[in-house]
């Protein structure tokens, strides 16, 4: 037995050197690889269900304003903004620029809709984000944001504060009721 478990622990230290060798090397491409691609991960809110983990984030508009998240109550609700939404737009590209460890997943073509992924700063772990612009009017409009860890079941709250970090910058040309 004592020979067994001898011959056994090399094999497992060498695995888990390789491992550690592996995500020291590209952490993003570790990641990506145990958890999949999170360009394939945009959140689609007509149809997004009730969250079965506790590592998501959604903040939706109020229902007096737009139904844009039928199946799932959202977080935060979001109020109408007295901005277009080319203009929304501009302001939600500047506020990413601003964040660290961001990288925009999209292509940019749909200028009403953003795709990133958020890594932490340590162990690089991938939140990704979707966030939908919506026109309410030629100078009022709305949006939603859906974010959400790739990896374990908790994020400790960091989807929501950024949703929230978002919110907060957008604040001055919400439309109080």
């Amino acid at each position: 037995m004592k020979k067994t478990i001898m011959t056994i622990l090399p094999i497992i230290l060498a695995l888990f050197a390789a491992l550690a060798i592996t995500f020291m090397i590209d952490r993003d491409g570790f990641w990506q690889r145990l958890a999949g691609n999170p360009k394939l991960d945009q959140a689609n809110f007509q149809t997004l269900e009730p969250a079965l983990k506790p590592n998501e984030a959604l903040a939706c508009p109020g229902k007096n304003l737009i139904d844009f998240c039928p199946l799932r109550a959202p977080d935060i609700e979001t109020g109408a903004y007295a901005v277009g939404v080319g203009d929304l737009s501009i302001q939600i590209r500047n506020i990413l620029a601003e964040l660290p460890l961001i990288e925009r997943l999209d292509d940019g073509s749909d200028p009403l809709k953003f795709h990133f992924v958020r890594r932490t700063p340590i162990l690089r772990f991938p939140d990704v984000f979707t966030i939908e612009l919506i026109k309410l009017g030629i100078v009022k409009s709305t949006l939603a944001i859906h974010g959400r860890a790739l990896v374990g079941q908790s994020d400790m709250g960091n989807n929501l504060k950024l949703t929230k970090q978002i919110l907060r910058a957008l604040a001055k040309f919400e439309i109080k009721p």
